[in-house]
């Protein structure tokens, strides 16, 4: 529930009002049970729920069910600024998406506290969006005829990743222009395991591949982006002959990472070895699955 008590802070030095909608997408956390046991807040709070389709399919079911013109995406990890509930509700043309900053709390994770905060200087400099892989779904805001007229989130998206690049390469195809607004910030909170990080890592390269069969132009840039470090190159060798020993190299990696963190010298350089393996094995098994034509089914 911090998301929702940031925004009522937020709310507070806010000048207009919200509603706020939550999709719990086939979660069986209790999360259902916590928002409906929860105070009653100072905005409009409905609980929608669906069963497990991914969370292109939760944003659209999100957008479908609100009321107000304009539509905030936020993850349910994630605390808002106190200024990001007036920052994301200040007009915006009908042809315009907003984007805020959201960076992973510096005490969860470090490195990629610095990588975003790096990004998100980038952007604010240049006061906008122009490459798809700059932009992240999960603080952005736009206008209700806005979303519909893209077409909303692609479903077939359904495991981690890459649809809010897909998102962004429509909008951007189209004519939208998507500015950066460093004040309407969120951090995110969640905390996740190596193996889950590694999992959302060969996931969204997965995605990438389904990515690159609906914009082929986005192609080069993907590739590049695969093979712009020697070890990824080697290690997309490997896994051309051998998916089997890709894997166990990567499993190795990621054993040795959560076991020895960083206590020894170069100890915490194992996981960056375990996610490259993690991102090359995704992306050739996308590359696989684009051949017999199931990119987008799920796991299982």
């Amino acid at each position: 529930m911090r998301l929702l008590d940031s925004l009522e802070r937020s709310h507070e030095a806010a000048v207009n009002e919200i509603e706020v909608v939550v999709v719990v997408d086939g979660s069986t956390d209790a999360s259902s049970d916590a928002v409906r046991s929860r105070p009653v807040a100072p905005f409009a709070v409905e609980l929608v729920e669906q069963p497990n389709a991914g969370l292109a399919a939760a944003r659209n079911a999100g957008a479908a069910r609100a009321r107000a013109p304009w539509l905030w995406y936020l993850d349910d990890d994630m605390e808002v600024g106190p200024a990001a509930v007036a920052a994301h509700t200040l007009p915006l043309g009908p042809r315009v998406m907003r984007m805020g900053p959201a960076v992973p709390a510096p005490e969860l994770d470090a490195v990629a506290a610095r990588y975003y905060r790096a990004r998100h200087a980038r952007l604010a400099g240049a006061g906008r969006v122009t490459n798809p892989f700059d932009f992240s779904g999960a603080n952005t805001s736009m206008s209700a005829d806005l979303f519909a007229t893209l077409g909303g989130y692609d479903e077939r998206f359904r495991r981690y990743g890459a649809e809010d690049y897909e998102l962004a390469q429509r909008a951007l195809e189209s004519g939208v222009d998507i500015c950066f607004e460093p004040q309407a910030g969120a951090c995110h909170h969640g905390v996740k395991s190596t193996a889950a990080r590694l999992a959302d890592k060969r996931s969204s390269w997965i995605n990438r591949s389904l990515l690159m069969d609906m914009h082929p132009d986005l192609a080069t840039r993907v590739v590049a982006d695969l093979e712009r470090t020697r070890h990824r190159r080697l290690l997309q060798r490997i896994g051309r002959r051998s998916t089997g020993i890709l894997d166990g190299y990567g499993r190795l990696a990621a054993v040795a990472s959560m076991r020895l963190g960083h206590r020894v010298p170069g100890g915490g350089r194992l996981e960056r070895v375990a996610i490259d393996a993690s991102q090359v094995a995704g992306f050739l098994e996308g590359q696989r699955r684009r051949g017999a034509g199931s990119v987008e089914e799920t796991d299982g």
